[in-house]
């Protein structure tokens, strides 16, 4: 039973998406929308992003978008929906071209921006980050098991370089504040190290121990940074 309803979900799906990709100027305009929300989310709200993180990010929107379209659709359809009906509907708005052109324009520009968008020191962060976080789960595999923490950029102003959250395993990169490429990687595996050592109940002893000797005496951060240093050092002689 749960088999023919996705089944004839996906179908409908998919009959839906044939009729929106034959018509030229609603394919143009919806992946101009796209487009026009992932620069946006990326260049103004987000992390810094480069090209493999922005291409999975229009991607992950653009299946959003047109699922959600779809809904809406599904829950007020329209009666015998085919590409001739919704290009004669289109016909109808005049300055079609104007907006689909406006918004084509205003892509352009922002991807200008995102592109000559200042990267500190002129090394790919995000690329740099994932080789060093592989590495130290090559050298160091938590419990045995290559285990990665989940890594994620924020260009936001912060009085971090990096911070480890417990609960959802993820070291967040605060672009900002890198100052070059030893800089990133001295704080990727000093944050990778909090990850080595989180184990079940490791928040609640880690504030309760910053409550008693404050962040400079913290036994778990003296470990992850002489961690840092010495394995920065060790980085750099086999890469260089």
């Amino acid at each position: 039973m749960i088999y023919f309803m996705i089944r004839n979900s996906l179908k409908d799906y998919l009959d839906f998406l044939n009729v929106i990709f034959n018509v030229e100027y609603t394919t143009y305009f919806i992946l101009n929308i796209i487009l026009l929300i992932t620069l946006v989310d990326v260049i103004f709200f987000r992390k810094k992003i480069f090209l493999n993180g922005f291409l999975k990010h229009l991607f992950y929107n653009s299946i959003l978008f047109f699922f959600i379209f779809f809904i809406l659709y599904y829950n007020d359809p329209v009666e015998n929906l085919t590409s001739s009906t919704l290009n004669r509907k289109i016909r109808q708005f005049s300055n079609r071209f104007r907006v689909s052109n406006f918004l084509f324009f205003i892509n352009t520009l922002l991807l200008i921006i995102l592109f000559f968008k200042k990267k500190p020191s002129g090394f790919d962060i995000e690329k740099h980050s994932f080789k060093v976080i592989g590495w130290c789960v090559d050298n160091y595999p938590k419990s045995g098991l290559k285990k990665h923490p989940t890594l994620f950029f924020n260009n936001q102003p912060s009085k971090f370089k990096g911070e480890y959250e417990h609960q959802s395993k993820k070291i967040t990169i605060f672009t900002k504040n890198i100052l070059s490429i030893k800089d990133l990687t001295n704080t990727l595996i000093h944050e990778y190290f909090h990850f080595y050592l989180d184990h079940g109940k490791s928040k609640q002893v880690y504030y309760e121990k910053l409550a008693t000797v404050g962040y400079e005496d913290h036994p778990e951060e003296l470990i992850c940074n002489i961690s840092a240093k010495k394995l920065t050092e060790i980085y750099f002689k086999q890469y260089t």
